[in-house]
């Protein structure tokens, strides 16, 4: 039986979606050499931190499946492992989903978006910038030769 053509823009809609937000560490495809400086680790760190806090209230996938990922040397990922965790997606963005793979009946999810207000929250940015601070000052000290 084939499928309407709604119901094929609605699967790959997903399907490309979970491509992108819910995806395994090594498929990021960034460019860079994955070698952040330490201080950008760290402040990524405190909101992975958050982000896995958040979703440990709804959810025991989640938190297991979020990590942080280097990029290049002035950026990183906070992720969360689709395979591990496929409800992320849905979770985060609000989407809908098959229930038990039944492309035929799409289902709304309720928002719950963990990474969101993580990232959004002020207490964790200021931790964040700490960490940062902390990590990047004592990088530069040792790559000038001083003591920290």
């Amino acid at each position: 039986m084939a499928r309407s053509a709604s119901a094929r823009q609605r699967a790959r809609r997903y399907a490309k979606k979970s491509g992108v937000y819910a995806t395994n560490a090594g498929d990021v495809a960034a460019g860079g050499s994955g070698n952040s400086r330490d201080g950008v680790l760290a402040a990524a760190a405190v909101f992975a931190e958050k982000a896995r806090a958040n979703a440990a209230k709804f959810s025991t996938r989640i938190p297991a499946a979020t990590f942080v990922k280097a990029v290049d040397e002035q950026q990183a990922l906070v992720m969360t492992a689709g395979n591990e965790a496929p409800n992320a997606a849905p979770f985060e963005f609000r989407e809908r989903h098959p229930l038990w793979g039944d492309r035929k009946h799409w289902y709304a999810q309720p928002l719950r978006a963990y990474m969101s207000n993580a990232a959004r929250n002020a207490a964790t940015q200021s931790k964040a910038a700490d960490a940062y601070g902390d990590a990047e000052t004592k990088q530069l000290a040792k790559e000038f030769g001083y003591t920290h």
